[in-house]
């Protein structure tokens, strides 16, 4: 996990359940409180730069 503007951590699942289909699974999130805090799965690779901004990319 990588953190930018907020403090964060946790744990992200992928489940297979019994009918074939997959969910994502957030356990034990914790991050610190502030407006607009939003999380990203991604399998692309994530640049630690310019203080958060701009990190996912091309």
């Amino acid at each position: 996990m990588i953190s930018h503007e907020h403090t964060a951590a946790g744990t992200a699942r992928l489940v297979l359940l019994t009918d074939g289909f997959h969910v994502v699974r957030m356990e034990d999130i914790d991050t610190s409180n502030g407006p607009d805090v939003r999380g990203w799965l991604t399998d692309a690779p994530v640049r630690e730069c310019r203080a958060g901004w701009h990190v996912f990319g091309a």
